[in-house]
């Protein structure tokens, strides 16, 4: 097995991340999540530092697609992100949850001609949908809404600001200090050492942190599943899932790649109106957390 290899490039930003994190004094911690009856999980928040970075495809950069960011370079401010992407021990709770009331915005209602309070609704079929339905394996085929709503909800429990990551944050996370398009280096070369993708994931998810980490610590930050973001605009439609994941290209495991959520995520759907928490043709949506820099 290969060894992670650093470019001299790729050691002086981390040199410069690791003097922030030092200013930030952040810590990486577990924090436990305490339910009714005495059940409880455990998530695992590792401290991302704050810096600049250069997010976006260059032009030129093989496997560039029509949906990647412009190169834009950003400033980001420390955070927490969760080591791996959210396991289905971690989301199952919250998805039987009866007590749970949600209250609907109006672009919501709107859109999908929905009652302004529910739950989420049962998945369809078993929750796993026939792909890995173990504890460590990764949540997946739920709508951004729903991953919204699911970091709502682990914010009640907590105590603690837990959010989706916003574009600029889970590149920067990706990216690690790298400025090649994957973040072990120039080419897809070593991909089957950080990612499952369709060369080796023989199409399912598999257990989480199970590859090589990025330099932040991160596990399968390309592959498995993709996962969701912010919406960029109060206006914006659709979800934007980052990542790649098991069914992707390699290409598709660059850091600046994007996938749109489509109608046709969830054109199978039978109901009327259609699930808002559920894409039924979709089975590679996933969630990363991350926490406010100020939370532990």
């Amino acid at each position: 097995m290969k060894k992670l290899v650093l470019t001299t490039a790729v050691l002086a930003a981390l040199a410069a991340i690791s003097v922030s994190a030092a200013d930030a004094k952040l810590e990486s911690f577990t924090e436990e999540v305490k339910l009714a009856g005495g059940k409880s999980f455990k998530i695992d928040m590792v401290a991302i530092p704050g810096g600049k970075v250069t997010i976006g495809a260059a032009e030129g950069e093989k496997g560039r697609g029509k949906l990647d960011l412009e190169p834009a370079e950003v400033e980001v401010k420390p955070f927490y992100m969760s080591k791996t992407e959210v396991t289905w021990s971690q989301y199952e709770p919250w998805v039987w949850d009866s007590s749970l009331k949600v209250q609907l915005t109006k672009e919501v209602l709107k859109k999908e001609n929905v009652d302004g309070i529910c739950r989420p609704s049962s998945p369809y079929g078993t929750i796993a949908r026939g792909l890995g339905d173990g504890r460590n394996y990764p949540a997946l085929g739920m709508s951004p809404f729903s991953a919204e709503k699911y970091c709502e909800w682990l914010t009640k429990q907590t105590g603690k600001k837990f959010r989706l990551p916003t574009e600029e944050e889970w590149e920067y996370a990706a990216r690690a200090g790298s400025t090649t398009p994957y973040f072990w280096g120039e080419s897809a070369d070593d991909a089957e050492e950080y990612a499952w993708f369709e060369d080796n994931s023989d199409f399912t998810t598999h257990l989480v942190g199970k590859k090589k980490p990025n330099a932040f610590g991160l596990y399968d930050m390309a592959g498995n599943v993709g996962e969701w973001v912010q919406f960029r605009t109060k206006d914006q439609q659709w979800g934007i899932l980052r990542g790649g994941h098991w069914e992707s290209t390699a290409e598709g495991l660059r850091s600046a790649s994007r996938d749109e959520e489509t109608a046709k995520w969830n054109d199978i759907d039978p109901n009327r109106p259609k699930s808002i928490w559920w894409l039924a043709s979709a089975n590679w949506t996933g969630i990363r957390l991350v926490c406010e820099g100020d939370a532990k």
